[in-house]
């Protein structure tokens, strides 16, 4: 059985299609596995110990002493500011200033932040980020596909022509919309 011209350029405006769409399913589907795994990682903290930070010595600065700025709001010193020196001999800022200072990082870490000096530590936290967001999107990917098919469908039958290339060029506006679509019917 021979086919008209038109049946072979449907045919060959099809098999682009699907082409395209497995491509789009492939790559929104993958997306999904990546985001899925970092959203679902285990973060473990090692906080210094509570007695090694109630016995860290608070002091004034003075012009004599080697580090002159705050390791983390890079901001000097200024005479008889409150100030803490880890054992590394690294500064920071201590009570009463604007920077927060070195002891909102070592409640979740046991080492200095500039050069990996280790502190005495409590015991190791683990947290799992278990997110309820990690949800099957296949059938939402499917009903997504299948109103673009039936829109294609639709338009065929109402006597446009739609062209491989167009189909193509928007390839990235059309992934865009269903992931657009597939966030908002999570959301």
């Amino acid at each position: 059985m021979w086919l008209s011209d038109t049946d072979k350029a449907f045919a060959i405006l099809f098999e682009a299609l699907f082409h395209l769409i497995d491509s789009i399913i492939h790559d929104l589907l993958l997306e999904n596995i990546i985001n899925t795994t970092f959203q679902n990682q285990t973060s473990t903290r090692q906080p210094t110990s509570t007695n090694f930070l109630d016995d860290l010595e608070h002091c004034h600065f003075t012009d004599s002493q080697s580090e002159k700025t705050c390791a983390i709001c890079q901001v000097d010193f200024e005479k008889e500011e409150d100030i803490i020196t880890l054992p590394c001999g690294h500064c920071f800022h201590g009570n009463g200033n604007e920077c927060p200072g070195i002891i909102p990082w070592l409640k979740d870490n046991n080492t200095c932040p500039m050069c990996k000096h280790e502190l005495p530590s409590n015991t190791v936290i683990s947290e799992t980020n278990d997110n309820d967001d990690n949800l099957d999107i296949r059938p939402l990917l499917d009903d997504e596909i299948n109103e673009i098919i039936n829109n294609i469908i639709i338009n065929i039958l109402n006597g446009e022509q739609p062209s491989i290339r167009d189909i193509q060029i928007n390839n990235h506006d059309l992934i865009d919309t269903i992931r657009t679509n597939i966030h908002n019917s999570i959301v």
